[in-house]
């Protein structure tokens, strides 16, 4: 008879990392709920015109930071938030 188990090679730790994100725009830090390549979507969404700002990640309290501009702005209607390279 087989088996459906399926083995794992890796132990399972227990570990869960502490994530925070962030859009900073001129000095306004709006909460990021979800982040991918080239987009972001801010958990309350608000509305600016196209503009640049600083997204940053937090990961175990380990900050990185990166400068982006938002070619689209933001709308409230719209939940994701098109980003690009800085100049």
């Amino acid at each position: 008879m087989e088996s459906n188990t399926i083995r794992s090679s890796s132990p399972k730790s227990g570990y869960s990392a502490t994530v925070e994100m962030f859009l900073d725009i001129d000095g306004v830090r709006h909460d990021v709920s979800h982040m991918g390549p080239e987009f972001i979507i801010l958990a309350q969404p608000v509305n600016y015109p196209p503009c640049e700002g600083v997204v940053g990640l937090t990961v175990d309290g380990r900050l990185k930071q990166w400068p982006v501009r938002l070619p689209d702005g933001i709308s409230q209607v719209a939940s994701r938030v098109r980003t690009a390279k800085a100049a």
